[in-house]
């Protein structure tokens, strides 16, 4: 069914440029942004991360890239999860899982993928970074769910992989042909995208002479010896959760805590969840759950397979960093809005300096999520 849904979508009046984007900026012809003056107390604002003065410098001058990247069984493994900042993690249909992966002060590697379809959910994740969208084709019936028009509408700042683009950075993956189906095998470069849009539209951590991060609302970090002191807080040697309880078990994620590194290694499917890049492990210092209720679109598509995710508004989660587990309300005023975690004095939850990992899980699910 996946590579008949793929095929389904309808992309080329859709195609998406700076001349006829509503909202999109223009081609700007300023100089080259100049890094923000550098010191050694400086941080990555996604991740808390310090780092060195030179990274600071190179990612000082780059834009976030958000990229979808998939999850069906065909897909794995995934290359790049590891790299990135921040993913968000939700069904796309079908039981299906998608990742977003948002890449900034991590080291982008050479490959990113397998790089699948857009869907609305997602677009109102990326509006809080400002990113850039890199993805192929979208869910766009006519309707609630129709992501493509969104895309225009919202004026995001899009790239779309239609098909072999060395210069923009896409390239397919012919090896893994014909043992996979060919929406299986679309890779993108994401430092060759970035310099596409900055030799084609000047684009970069300024656009039109605004930087990306002008609007957004860092996070907040702590480091474990930090004096926060969790409200309502579990040990959380292990977190598993299903996002569809009558699912195969193919999507079941268990994440495991090691005090050593202080990181939570993931686990998918009863199996290390491994990034190709690297053959390692996948490790994230803060695992966040949302919960969020699902609903399907009724926009005429095929089985109706097309969801919705109540995105804005407010809803229960967890933060969990540390071994630690805290009950958390969820917030997000609108969709260019940062999505808050607060405790339940209204107290913001700090993330420990590391990468992000956000599960949206459905409010019919919660009952699958174990912490213990």
């Amino acid at each position: 069914m996946s590579g008949a849904i793929y095929g389904s979508y309808s992309v080329t009046k859709y195609l998406i440029t700076p001349s006829n984007a509503q909202n999109t900026d223009q081609v700007s012809q300023s100089a080259s942004p100049v890094a923000k003056p550098v010191d050694a107390e400086s941080f990555c604002p996604l991740n808390g991360k310090k780092y060195t003065l030179d990274d600071q410098v190179r990612w000082e001058t780059k834009h976030p890239v958000a990229v979808m990247i998939e999850n069906h069984p065909e897909s794995r493994p995934q290359s790049g999860l590891s790299a990135a900042d921040m993913v968000y993690e939700a069904v796309a249909e079908g039981g299906i899982t998608r990742f977003m992966a948002v890449f900034l002060c991590e080291q982008a590697p050479q490959l990113v993928g397998p790089v699948r379809s857009a869907r609305t959910y997602f677009l109102d994740w990326l509006s809080e970074y400002n990113a850039y969208y890199a993805h192929v084709g979208g869910a766009n019936t006519d309707g609630p769910a129709d992501s493509l028009q969104q895309i225009i509408d919202y004026g995001i700042k899009d790239f779309e992989g239609l098909s072999e683009n060395l210069q923009q950075g896409w390239q397919r993956d012919r090896n893994r042909l014909p043992d996979v189906a060919l929406e299986h095998t679309m890779y993108l470069d994401i430092e060759r995208l970035r310099k596409f849009a900055k030799d084609t539209w000047n684009w970069d951590a300024k656009i039109n002479g605004t930087r990306w991060d002008t609007t957004f609302e860092k996070y907040t970090f702590t480091d474990e010896q930090s004096p926060y002191a969790p409200i309502e807080a579990t040990s959380a040697a292990t977190i598993s959760y299903e996002f569809w309880p009558k699912s195969s078990g193919m999507f079941g994620v268990e994440w495991g805590y090691d005090p050593t590194s202080k990181v939570y290694k993931r686990n998918m499917a009863g199996r290390p969840h491994a990034d190709k890049n690297t053959d390692k492990q996948i490790e994230f210092s803060n695992i966040v759950i949302l919960l969020q209720e699902q609903t399907n679109a009724n926009d005429g598509y095929i089985n109706n397979l097309h969801l919705l995710y109540k995105t804005i508004g407010k809803g229960n989660g967890w933060v969990i960093n540390y071994g630690k587990a805290e009950k958390a309300i969820w917030s997000k005023s609108g969709r260019t809005a940062r999505t808050k975690f607060t405790n339940s004095q209204g107290k913001e939850i700090p993330l420990a300096r590391g990468k992000t990992w956000i599960s949206i899980v459905p409010t019919f699910s919660e009952e699958a999520i174990v912490i213990k």
